[in-house]
């Protein structure tokens, strides 16, 4: 038997990076396609909660992505004394960033 080798190649990474980039296409696709289908066959009202609630969470979905939740973190510990393990925590979060 073979053992499992990590393969690191170009020609890996290239393969990788096609996977990924089919994968991100097909999810545009997906995405808009999704979007005219459920737009069409709902009254004006519902669109626009539909719309608001898909854009709310593409929203979110950039926040976390972006990391900004450590942000928040720290804001939230602003209000407790500076020497307390919370505060001292969310500084260093934001220090990482």
């Amino acid at each position: 038997m073979s053992q499992h080798t990590l393969v690191t190649g170009r020609a890996t990474r290239l393969i990788k990076l096609a996977f990924a980039a089919g994968a991100k296409l097909s999810a545009a696709f997906i995405a808009f396609g999704l979007t005219a289908l459920v737009t069409r066959n709902m009254l004006n009202d519902e669109v626009g909660l539909f719309l608001l609630g898909f854009s709310l969470l593409a929203v979110l979905l950039q926040f976390f992505s972006l990391r900004l939740d450590k942000v928040l973190c720290f804001l939230s510990a602003l209000g407790v004394r500076a020497t307390s393990k919370k505060a001292a925590l969310c500084s260093s979060l934001i220090v990482q960033i």
